[in-house]
């Protein structure tokens, strides 16, 4: 653990290694530094740090394990941050070198500040579409306020009614509390957009949620299939996508996984008849939809069908009557 003297020397040689310091020294500045103890962790505490650099419009321009320094041109000013976690507690120490006292003193007294009076993440975050239907070859614009401002608070797209681990795209935040994403589009389906904080510390807790859809016609032919066809061999484009199958006459029951909803890797005619839709002797058209995977299938025995319970399963589908 250094001292206060040997922390101070510690930034100001620092300061003589970064790009415009020598014309920072040069000019006797002025030092200000302060310090305080916070019961965060070390990342925690650096975190803040380079949020409240950004804030002030200071670059980073070198950084450690445990230490950081940030410069601003159009001030010649300088910042360290440091972080050093000692027991239960992490002591963030600030200097600020610069041409102004008053405004170095500013500096040092908002980032110790700031650094310590950020708390507990707000429970008030909003995530939201730009707007309720996408074109399938539209990108997706996402609004998002009410952040904590963690560097790794997060956003991300997916299925309607997928788990909270599944993900189809991601984007970090990077210590905006506010603003929008652009994305990536989507095929057509229905999806919601999910906020998180602080991975990994957060986890997959979503924060705030809401849908939107990606619009898209279900296919308007029918598609002609025998009793072995599942609906992983169609080869339909993504979450949404719908197909009219047309079953033949004197089937042969395959293999179904599932009841209701089905893994896409099922005997869609055998599944319809599971599903009471058709009858093995008759045939008939079914329409599916194809949707998320889930964590676990059921199976059950109805109309003669003995149905097969299954675990996580990336793809789904169901019938639409």
């Amino acid at each position: 653990m250094k001292t206060m003297r040997q922390r101070y020397w510690l930034w100001i040689a620092l300061g003589c290694l970064l790009g415009n310091s020598h014309t920072v020294m040069a000019q006797a500045p002025s030092i200000r530094f302060n310090q305080t103890w916070l019961t965060i962790s070390q990342n925690e505490c650096l975190n803040r740090g380079r949020q409240g650099l950004a804030n002030i419009q200071y670059t980073l321009t070198n950084q450690g394990n445990w230490w950081m320094a940030a410069s601003n041109q159009n001030e010649q000013g300088l910042i360290g941050i440091s972080c050093i976690t000692k027991g239960a507690q992490t002591q963030a120490y600030v200097t600020v070198t610069g041409q102004n006292d008053k405004r170095c003193t500013d500096l040092v007294n908002y980032l110790i500040g700031f650094i310590s009076a950020q708390t507990a993440p707000p429970t008030s975050a909003v995530v939201r579409a730009a707007k309720t239907s996408f074109a399938a070859n539209e990108e997706i614009v996402i609004e998002f306020g009410g952040f904590p401002g963690n560097q790794t608070d997060w956003i991300a797209l997916c299925p309607a009614g997928a788990p909270a681990n599944q993900a189809t795209q991601s984007n970090y935040l990077k210590g905006y509390r506010q603003g929008s994403l652009k994305f990536s589009p989507l095929p057509a389906g229905s999806y919601e957009v999910r906020g998180y904080f602080n991975w990994q510390t957060g986890g997959y807790d979503i924060k705030a949620r809401s849908g939107f859809t990606v619009a898209g016609a279900a296919n308007p032919q029918g598609k002609a299939v025998d009793w072995g066809t599942t609906a992983g061999n169609l080869n339909l484009q993504g979450v949404g996508a719908r197909a009219l199958c047309t079953c033949p006459a004197g089937g042969s029951l395959g293999r179904v996984w599932g009841t209701d909803v089905y893994t896409h890797d099922s005997s869609i005619c055998t599944a319809a008849v599971h599903s009471g839709l058709i009858t093995k002797e008759n045939g008939g058209t079914v329409a599916i939809e194809i949707i998320a995977g889930m964590t676990s299938y059921a199976g059950t025995n109805r109309y003669g069908v003995q149905s097969n319970n299954y675990g996580n399963w990336g793809t789904s589908f169901r019938f639409v009557r």
